[in-house]
C-alpha cells in the first residue's frame, strides 16, 4: 500500500480533540469490515512513519482487533484480515439483560492484568497476600498477576509492555524517562499523595521530575549495614547499632581485625562503602571523600578489612551468609536471595557523612495506557496504600512503607530510632529516579568505575590524595561528556 493510500485509509487529525489511538482504531475497524479476508495490513513501521504517530499508539490501537480475532499476525506473511466466521449461536451477552426480563443477572467482574517482576520468595508472598485481600474485599474486579519472564531484562521491559498489553505494572527505573509512553497520567486522587502528610511526601517532593505524575511509590529500600552478631561478640564489639548510627563502622573494623577468625573479612567490597558516603554538591566537588580515603588507607596494614577485587556480583553477600564476613553494606533484597544465615544478624541504615544525602530505590506502580477502565486499577492502588497493606510491606518484605505511620512504627521497632532520628533520616534521603540523573550517575560511577584506584590505594601504590586526584579527573571527564 502506497503512502497516499495509507493516508487515505488511515489518516488521522493530529489537531482533533479525540485521541490518536481512538481515531486510528476506528479506521482499522472500518478497514477490516470493508476489505476481503486475507488483505494485508500495512506494517506497523509504515503506519508510524506515514501517519506521524508513535509505535505505542499504533500497537495500542491494534490490540482489540487481535483480541477479537479480526486480524491475524504471521511473522512471514505479515498481519492480514482474518476469515469471517459463520454467525454463532446467540449468547446471553449479545442482548441487554433487561430485554430478557431478567435485570437481576450479574455482570462478570472486570479482570485486570498486573505485571510483576518481584518474584523473590518474600516479595511473591507479599503480592499474593495483598492481591488476595483485594479480590476478596469487593466484587467489581479481579486482579490477575502476570509474572515477567526471567529472560526479559530491565532494558527490554518497555518493549515487552508494548507487545504484551497489561492494565497495571510495577515500575522499573530502567525506563523512567519513557514512562509517559506506556503509563496513563494519574488521576488527581492519586496525585494528591504527593502532598498528603499521611505519606512520606518529603521523599517525593525532593525529586524534581514528572515521574510521580505517572506512578505511585508504594515503598522504598535503603543501603544498610548488616553485621554478624556472633562474630561481633567474638571480636569484643559492643553497642554495634548505636555505633553504626554514629558513623563508627571503620573504627569497629579496626578494633575487630586482630580477633577475626582466619579466612574472614571485616567488610565487603570497598567501593560499596565509599559510594554511599554521600553525593557531591552542585559544583561536583569531591573533597568530602578525602577524609574517608585517609581512614581506609590507615587500615592497610591491619589485616583483611575490605574486599578489593570482585569474583562475582554477589560475592560479598555470599561470604556474609556463610559467616565469613563481619559487616555487609547492601540492600536487604540481596540478602533475601540466599537461605537465611545460621547465625544471629541485625542491620541499621547505612550512615553517610554528615550533611550528605543518599539515594534510595523504591517500588512504584503505574496504570498502563492499554488499560481500558482505569477506575478499578486506581481502586487497587488505593488499596495498596492502606494501613493494612503498608503494614504487610514491613512485616513480610522488611521494606520501608510509604505510609508515615507504618514507616515510623517500622523504624522504631527495627532500628530503635527516636522521632528526631526519623526526621533526620528522611531529610537525607532522595528517591532514585532517572538512571542518567546526576546523583544516580555519580553513585554508579563510584560503584563501577573507581575500583582500580581504590585497589591501588589499599595496596600502597596510591596515596589517598593521588587516588582522589585520579577519581576527580575521571568524574570531571564523565560529567563533561553528558
Amino acid at each position: 500500500m502506497t503512502e497516499d493510500a495509507i493516508r487515505a485509509q488511515f489518516g488521522i487529525d493530529l489537531n482533533s480533540g479525540e485521541s490518536l489511538k481512538v481515531q486510528l482504531q476506528e479506521k482499522l475497524y472500518r478497514f477490516v469490515r470493508t476489505v476481503p479476508p486475507g488483505t494485508r495490513l500495512p506494517p506497523e513501521r509504515e503506519l508510524v512513519e506515514t501517519l506521524g504517530i508513535s509505535r505505542v499508539t499504533v500497537r495500542n490501537a491494534l490490540v482489540p482487533l487481535y483480541e477479537e480475532g479480526l486480524l491475524l499476525r504471521n511473522s512471514r506473511n505479515g498481519t492480514r484480515v482474518a476469515p469471517r466466521s459463520q454467525p454463532a449461536a446467540p449468547q446471553m451477552g449479545a442482548f441487554h439483560q433487561m430485554a430478557l426480563g431478567t435485570p437481576w443477572l450479574d455482570n462478570p467482574p472486570v479482570k485486570l492484568r498486573f505485571l510483576l517482576f518481584e518474584n523473590l520468595p518474600s516479595q511473591k508472598l507479599f503480592w499474593e497476600s495483598v492481591i488476595d485481600d483485594f479480590n476478596q474485599s469487593q466484587l467489581e474486579c479481579i486482579i490477575e498477576p502476570v509474572w515477567l519472564p526471567n529472560n526479559i531484562s530491565s532494558n527490554d521491559m518497555l518493549d515487552y509492555l508494548v507487545k504484551n498489553p497489561v492494565d497495571i505494572f510495577l515500575f522499573s527505573s530502567a525506563f523512567a524517562r519513557e514512562l509517559p509512553q506506556v503509563a496513563q497520567e494519574l488521576p488527581q486522587s492519586l496525585k494528591n499523595i504527593k502532598s498528603d502528610p499521611q505519606f512520606l511526601t518529603e521523599l517525593i517532593q525532593a525529586v524534581d521530575c514528572e515521574l510521580f505524575d505517572y506512578l505511585v511509590p508504594l515503598a522504598f529500600s535503603d543501603s544498610s549495614t548488616f553485621w554478624n552478631e556472633e562474630l561481633a561478640e567474638k571480636c569484643g564489639l559492643k553497642d554495634v547499632a548505636a555505633r553504626i548510627q554514629r558513623g563508627e563502622q571503620l573504627q569497629m573494623i579496626r578494633e575487630a581485625l586482630p580477633y577475626l577468625p582466619e579466612g574472614c573479612h571485616a567488610a565487603d567490597h570497598i567501593w560499596d562503602y565509599v559510594a554511599h558516603q554521600g553525593l557531591p554538591d552542585g559544583s561536583g566537588n569531591l573533597d568530602f571523600l578525602l577524609p574517608v580515603l585517609k581512614e581506609l588507607a590507615d587500615l592497610r596494614s591491619a589485616g583483611p578489612a575490605f574486599i578489593t577485587e570482585q569474583k562475582h556480583p554477589l560475592e560479598a553477600v555470599e561470604r556474609f551468609v556463610a559467616g565469613r564476613q563481619l559487616f555487609l553494606n547492601t540492600n536487604i533484597t540481596f540478602l533475601n536471595m540466599f537461605p537465611a544465615p545460621k547465625f544471629h544478624w541485625s542491620y541499621q541504615p547505612f550512615c553517610s557523612l554528615e550533611g550528605h544525602n543518599q539515594i534510595n530505590g523504591f517500588v512504584g506502580i503505574a496504570v498502563s495506557r492499554s488499560c481500558a477502565d482505569s477506575a478499578p486499577a486506581v481502586k487497587f492502588i488505593q488499596h495498596l496504600m492502606t494501613d493494612a497493606s503498608q503494614q504487610k510491606l514491613s512485616d513480610i518484605r522488611n521494606i520501608y512503607p510509604m505510609r508515615r505511620a507504618n514507616y515510623e512504627k517500622f523504624a522504631i521497632r527495627k532500628f530503635g530510632f527516636s522521632r528526631p532520628q526519623i526526621r533526620h533520616y528522611l531529610e537525607t534521603r532522595r528517591f532514585f529516579c532517572y538512571p542518567d540523573g546526576r546523583n544516580e550517575e555519580f553513585l554508579n560511577f563510584m560503584v563501577y568505575q573507581v575500583r582500580q584506584e581504590l585497589k591501588k590505594m589499599m595496596d600502597g601504590s596510591y596515596t589517598p590524595e593521588k587516588a582522589l586526584e585520579v577519581i576527580r579527573k575521571k568524574w570531571k571527564l564523565k560529567s563533561s561528556s553528558r
